[in-house]
């Protein structure tokens, strides 16, 4: 993930500036199962006493999320020991905030600043708390949603800080995925839980169901996406001067491509074995994409990393919260 929080020159991306699909009223869809994943990159991968990478899903209010704490391996006593004790603590009351918010929501509906209002507060209050502590994360947050006056419209609330992203996989006959947040971008990447959280990305995307919504950590992000540096060789000696190119940036369209074909293919291969009669299950999405992340990480010497996911689909509009 990124390193220490910073502000940002960049505008807020707000939901508002979505004129149509946000007037009216809006409650949450059950989803019907979240599917999550907790593991590292490291020798031994799901041992955990150590990560700080978080996953938290409610399905009964149809939202699930995913942090990633600065570091990897913590200490499992002392301050390090108590430090993720913190950060675990804080997204847990988060969650449990943002679960009593929809469900008060649930019968009479809210409205989507309303939502966005709630949740940049809450994400300002977790923030407070970060740094209390000295600690910074990432965040990536998806809501289902259907319209009150539309109950047959289901539409994704996505919340986003930083490098940890969300995709969403129209269909698993020829999955292609394609990406619900901005996480591709290097500024975007700099604002983090601990330190300024005003440019927090927020989306709105009317969706389909049985679409699959995956969130992931930048642990499997990044190593699914790696693409090793190819050194050339010296010139001959007495050559001229080479002019040096500009190397690829770390991030931008053709990471963010290379990310989206490398889930695409894991989705397929996922597809395939489970046969083509039903979706895969979304837990062996998970398991597959971090078999990918680990696999990269080992052959190519990554550094290894926490990987933290959660993926579900998209339930039928009808299928309304408590």
């Amino acid at each position: 993930m990124g390193n220490a929080s910073s502000s940002s020159d960049k505008a807020p991306v707000t939901t508002r500036q979505l004129a149509d699909p946000t007037v009216g009223l809006f409650v949450p869809l059950a989803v019907p199962e979240v599917a999550t994943l907790l593991r590292n990159t490291g020798s031994s991968p799901e041992r955990n006493d150590g990560n700080v990478d978080f996953v938290f899903a409610d399905a009964a209010h149809g939202f699930a999320f995913v942090a990633d704490g600065v570091g990897h391996n913590y200490p499992t006593t002392g301050v390090p020991a108590r430090q993720r004790d913190r950060m675990h603590t804080c997204w847990g009351q988060f969650s449990q905030r943002l679960s009593s918010f929809l469900e008060t929501q649930a019968a009479a509906g809210c409205t989507i600043v309303e939502l966005e209002k709630h949740v940049r507060g809450q994400l300002h209050e977790v923030s407070e708390d970060f740094c209390m502590f000295g600690k910074s994360s990432t965040f990536s947050m998806a809501i289902v949603l259907t319209k009150c006056s539309d109950m047959s419209s289901i539409c994704l609330f996505c919340v986003s800080l930083a490098d940890s992203g969300m995709v969403i996989v129209p269909s698993a006959v020829e999955p292609r995925a394609a990406q619900l947040v901005n996480f591709d971008s290097q500024q975007l990447r700099n604002i983090e839980i601990g330190g300024d959280t005003r440019a927090a990305e927020f989306l709105l995307h009317p969706v389909t169901a049985g679409a699959l919504v995956v969130g992931l950590t930048d642990g499997t992000l990044d190593a699914i996406a790696y693409q090793p540096r190819v050194i050339p060789p010296p010139p001959l000696a007495g050559s001229p001067v080479l002019e040096v190119a500009s190397g690829e940036a770390a991030y931008g369209t053709e990471w963010m491509a290379r990310c989206l074909l490398e889930i695409s293919g894991v989705v397929a291969q996922v597809s395939t074995a489970a046969g083509a009669t039903e979706p895969p299950p979304a837990e062996e999405v998970l398991e597959a994409l971090f078999a990918k992340a680990w696999q990269m990480t080992s052959n190519c010497r990554l550094e290894p990393d926490d990987c933290a996911s959660f993926a579900f689909y998209l339930p039928s509009a009808n299928n309304t919260s408590p």
